[in-house]
């Protein structure tokens, strides 16, 4: 069903709002999503700071370049757009997005979600890029591995001394 012109206005206006505000925006592509997926994302979204919402390529890509941002070629948006609006510096809803491909893939679907790039600031960066941001270690899990490591000396020093004293024992 066409959009009418009042239509497109409202939305030309709501990107705006998204995309002057100063904040990280991703896009995102979706495929064959069924509806029971859609609401689990959604559950883990609202876990972070994060808002989405589907977009009309060609209006979000105009009111884009009227707002200053790099100019992004239609040609390399495929599927149905899903825009991310990052409320944070925290990469948890590009994790979710991750979180969310594995438990796919682990389940057998070929449904999927694939960054195709994003504005941070006025820039855009490529999917690559949003990539390898998803994939960066929480604070959590370095500090986890941090401790980890400072452990591994005395555990291992541990066992090693054990085993001289059941050596000893035995003679």
């Amino acid at each position: 069903m066409a959009l009418t012109r009042q239509q497109k206005q409202e939305l030309i206006s709501q990107y705006a709002d998204l995309l002057s505000s100063g904040k990280d925006v991703v896009l995102i592509e979706q495929k064959w999503l069924p509806v029971d997926s859609v609401v689990a994302f959604k559950k883990e979204l609202a876990a972070t700071a994060a808002k989405s919402r589907i977009a009309k390529k060609r209006l979000l890509l105009q009111t884009a370049e009227k707002n200053g941002k790099d100019v992004v070629d239609l040609g390399t948006l495929n599927g149905s757009l899903l825009v991310m609006e990052l409320e944070t510096e925290d990469f948890a809803p590009l994790k979710a997005i991750v979180k969310m491909n594995k438990l796919f893939k682990k389940q057998g679907k070929q449904c999927s979600y694939s960054f195709l790039g994003g504005w941070y600031g006025s820039e855009w960066k490529d999917a690559t890029y949003v990539s390898e941001l998803a994939n960066i270690p929480s604070k959590e899990e370095l500090v986890g591995k941090f401790l980890y490591l400072l452990k591994y000396p005395m555990q291992a020093t541990a066992g090693v001394l054990d085993q001289i004293a059941k050596k000893q024992e035995n003679a």
